[in-house]
């Protein structure tokens, strides 16, 4: 035991001891995967061959996953407050994404994903030229 009266904790990693929370975050993580990969498909696979385009099937694996996962947050800024005595607080931090979220003036929101789809297909180019 590293600690006196803690006790060591079983399964970590074992499936049986997620929470409900850890299994809906698994599948929502799987859920956007697969609408991810059938985006993709629809994006930049090329179903039939011809004198022109060969047949291409852009499917991403993990680590093409993880490359957009870790490049989808372009961005952090802290925000630091500090007052006339010298006292800093924290204000807390907004975070720049891939998916830019915006309200119209009706107070519609709307998503705009240029950037997420020029990600998309920087990660598509390997297949497609490879």
């Amino acid at each position: 035991m590293l600690f006196k009266g803690t006790k060591p904790a079983r399964c970590l990693t074992t499936e049986r001891c997620q929470t409900k929370s850890d299994k809906q975050k698994t599948s929502t993580a799987k859920k956007i995967m697969e609408q991810v990969q059938a985006a993709t498909k629809k994006m930049f696979s090329i179903s039939t061959q011809n004198t022109y385009t060969k047949k291409i099937n852009v499917k991403f694996n993990k680590t093409d996953m993880g490359m957009l996962h870790e490049c989808f947050v372009r961005g952090v800024d802290v925000n630091i407050n500090k007052d006339s005595k010298g006292n800093t607080s924290f204000g807390g931090y907004t975070m720049k994404t891939a998916i830019a979220k915006y309200k119209d003036r009706e107070g519609n929101i709307r998503y705009e994903g240029k950037t997420f789809n020029e990600l998309l297909a920087k990660l598509a180019f390997q297949y497609i030229c490879g």
